[in-house]
């Protein structure tokens, strides 16, 4: 536990959390619009459990933030939130430099920041990699692939699916292409989350394309979606779509590396619309990760 003292003599203290504790966090990022997945904390703590933090003051919950710590010296920080009532008082910078501090032997950390804080972050030794954008797209009778048959998947013969259909490990291994470092524990618990649905595809040598769809606070999220060519990634959008629409979720989100300018001409083509921006930063090199591979990040909380 850390003990920080901010303005006018007032101290912090900054100690591990509890899923359950740090729900708070996560409720007062759904009130500002980040719109957290219905079952993320859970899929979270998975990742690492004791990666997440909370600061209080007088015993008074009001900051948190994730510092997550995968195999490899790889980390991942995000949940970056102090509570409207106590910002401009220094709490923000003792907590970041807690997470720093966390992940201090990490030969490379990563997150995802907004625009107003990548500045602060450059000075904190993060360099700018690329950029993710969210987009939003309304779901109605009319929206394609909702209604129809996967014209692409019918016509490609790369028909998507269910991931139910197939064996866990196979969807684990090749999701695991597109990060940096082993997550198992997390991968499983995501992929097997309660409302959560996806699918895949495949070839003669293995699955080809992956997508996932979890409920959110408000609609809900894709990611991953990830494939071996653009048609393979309309066919997976096309079956999230109709398994959102059946559901019915009134908005789904698809958060789309700027890097791949197939995913951002899919997203035009399926009427989705941006709505937030985020940039993709680390400390050292840039992954060699496969982005144009990559058409809907899986989180930008943990990576």
């Amino acid at each position: 536990m850390d003990k920080e003292t901010c303005s006018k003599m007032e101290l912090m203290e900054i100690r591990s959390a509890t899923q359950e504790e740090f729900r708070t966090a996560v409720d007062w990022a759904a009130a500002e619009g980040w719109n957290p997945g219905l079952n993320d904390t859970e899929c979270y703590f998975a990742a690492d459990p004791e990666g997440f933090f909370l600061g209080r003051v007088n015993g008074v919950v009001m900051a948190g933030i994730s510092a997550v710590r995968y195999e490899g010296g790889f980390g991942f920080i995000g949940f970056f939130i102090v509570k409207k009532d106590y910002r401009g008082r220094g709490f923000g910078k003792h907590m970041w430099a807690h997470a720093m501090r966390w992940l201090g032997d990490c030969h490379n950390i990563g997150l995802d920041g907004v625009p107003e804080q990548q500045e602060n972050y450059r000075r904190s030794g993060f360099h700018h990699a690329y950029e993710n954008v969210r987009h939003e797209l309304r779901v109605n009778v009319n929206t394609p692939g909702t209604c129809g048959k996967e014209k692409l998947g019918h016509k490609t013969g790369r028909v998507p699916r269910p991931i139910s259909d197939w064996d866990l490990n196979e969807v684990l291994s090749y999701d695991s292409q597109f990060f940096p470092a082993p997550r198992t524990a997390f991968q499983r618990k995501w992929f097997t989350q309660t409302g959560g649905t996806g699918c895949a595809t495949e070839d003669n040598q293995g699955i080809t394309g992956l997508g996932y769809v979890r409920p959110c606070r408000s609609g809900m999220k894709i990611g991953p979606l990830h494939a071996d060519s653009p048609g393979i990634a309309e066919a997976i959008l096309d079956y999230l779509l109709r398994e959102s629409h059946r559901m019915n979720a009134p908005a789904l989100y698809l958060d789309i590396p700027r890097v791949n300018p197939h995913a951002l001409a899919m997203a035009r083509k399926y009427g989705m619309v941006p709505v937030f921006e985020t940039a993709r930063m680390y400390t050292s090199m840039i992954p060699p990760l496969q982005n144009r591979r990559i058409y809907g990040v899986t989180s930008f909380e943990i990576g």
